[in-house]
């Protein structure tokens, strides 16, 4: 191998390892991530249906998640 493979390398593996090391977390980093919840805030809104009005205040009584499709008519 010459010097100019050897250095260009060499030069790649110090970048690889400059790089991969910031994107490695310690274990209390990792922890702290997963425990964050990522919540969202449910706009206010009404819906008829067959069985009535039913508003978003009634999704947010029992604190359960919910999965909202809304469908434009447009």
């Amino acid at each position: 191998m010459n010097k100019s493979n050897f250095l260009a390398l060499l030069f790649v593996m110090i970048t690889l390892a400059c790089t991969t090391e910031k994107n490695i977390g310690t274990p209390n980093q990792l922890n702290n991530a997963i425990e964050q919840s990522s919540t969202e805030k449910l706009p206010y809104f009404e819906l008829i249906t067959a069985d009535g009005k039913i508003t978003s205040d009634q999704f947010l009584v029992d604190s359960k998640p919910e999965f909202l499709l809304f469908i434009s008519p447009n």
